[in-house]
């Protein structure tokens, strides 16, 4: 069972691509590579976030229901 949960949990990481992008956009704006304006934080914290709860419903089902069917079974 170790084996079903390792690899998704892995690659939850999110999308690189996503990520990139936006970070590259932020670059873009006038004042954010000389540090007299912030970036937006949020914006890649989110992105990271979102890909990551999708990626791990799965697993979160795997998590909820084998014990039941255990249980069913054996119990």
């Amino acid at each position: 069972m170790a084996v079903q949960f390792r690899l998704p949990s892995v690659q939850s990481a999110g999308q690189p691509e996503k990520i990139v992008e936006e970070v590259r956009r932020q670059f873009r704006i006038p004042g954010v590579m000389e540090g007299t304006v912030k970036p937006d934080y949020a914006q890649v914290v989110g992105i990271s976030t979102s890909s990551a709860q999708k990626e791990l419903v799965p697993l979160a089902v795997i998590a909820v229901l084998i014990p039941i069917i255990v249980g069913l079974i054996f119990g």
